[in-house]
This record gives structure tokens, C-alpha cells and sequence, in this order.
């Protein structure tokens, strides 16, 4: 048995993270407390949302917010996380100007059981803060080397594209 909860007009949603660069860990939290939620994801989810929303925002002539205040993006206390991302779909009502978010817990090979789900409805500015504040929250970590796309730490770092031979700075 899984659990499938439904959100349909949020007071709070964002992608946002906690720690240091190189240490950060990456939510998605909806509502408010005491009843929100708070998921863990990877930062190339937090990325796959931003792109995401952008795409479906440029279907309806809009674009992620260029102003959004950081701090009502941030992430609300507790921040206790109640399972780990596997998968995530978005879509938009056009109609409406609704963007859905579903996503799906990530369960081990041996779990039985069916993995929770959460569907998520979005008003257009949630869409494009969401967006915005994705992008980001992902500019934040550490920079890519330019050779392998893999973080580089301050003191550089072992790049598999020079096989090792040096390290790249």
C-alpha cells in the first residue's frame, strides 16, 4: 500500500537546499507548517525542475520570474524529510494556467510495495518562482570543470577527461 497526497492551491512550494557546497542537501517543500511536506531530491532534479517549468512557462508566452524575494523561498522548519524522489512528471492546464508537478517516491530493487506519491498544483506565479529559485539554487554549488561537467572542489580536482594525469584547477 503507498500513500498519494494532493495538493491543490499551496500557500508554500519550492526547490530549495541546506549545507555548504559540496555538502548541500536538496528538498522540494509544499504548504506550510505544521502540514507541509518536505522531499529529498538530487540536484539534477532541482535542475530538471527549473528547465521544466521554464519549458512549459515559454508555452504560455510566460518566463520565470526575474524578481523573486528569496527569502519566501526558502525552505519552512522542520525541515524532516518523509522520502527520497524517484521520478518526477510536470504538466500544465493551459486553460487554467495550472502547472501540476507529480512526483514518486524512490523505493530499493526488493520493496515491495507500491512507491508514495504526491501531485502537486501550481499557480503560474508558483510556476515562475519555482523556476527561477530552481535555476538558482543550482548556480549556488560548486563550479563544473569545463572539461568533464563533474564539481570542482576550491583545491581543483582529479578530472577523469585528462585520465588522471593532472589535476585541473
Amino acid at each position: 500500500m503507498s500513500d498519494s497526497l494532493e495538493f491543490t492551491e499551496p500557500p508554500h512550494l519550492t526547490a530549495d537546499f541546506d549545507g555548504e557546497p559540496g555538502h548541500r542537501t536538496f528538498y522540494l517543500q509544499v504548504g506550510d507548517p505544521p502540514t507541509h511536506l518536505s522531499l529529498l531530491l538530487e540536484k539534477g532534479q532541482v535542475q530538471a525542475l527549473a528547465d521544466a517549468f521554464g519549458e512549459l512557462l515559454g508555452r504560455l508566452d510566460a518566463a520565470p520570474d526575474r524578481e523573486w524575494d528569496r527569502e519566501t523561498m526558502r525552505l519552512r522548519v522542520p525541515i524532516e524529510p518523509a522520502w527520497r524522489i524517484g521520478t518526477l512528471s510536470v504538466g500544465v492546464d493551459p486553460d487554467d494556467r495550472r502547472f501540476l508537478l507529480e512526483v514518486s517516491e524512490l523505493l530499493d530493487e526488493d520493496d515491495a510495495r507500491e512507491p508514495s506519491t504526491v501531485r502537486i498544483w501550481a499557480s503560474e506565479e508558483q510556476a515562475r518562482r519555482l523556476a527561477a529559485h530552481a535555476a538558482w539554487t543550482v548556480r549556488q554549488g560548486r563550479p563544473s570543470c569545463p572539461l568533464c561537467g563533474l564539481p570542482m572542489d576550491p583545491e581543483g580536482h582529479a578530472c577523469p577527461a585528462t585520465n588522471g594525469h593532472r589535476r585541473r584547477d
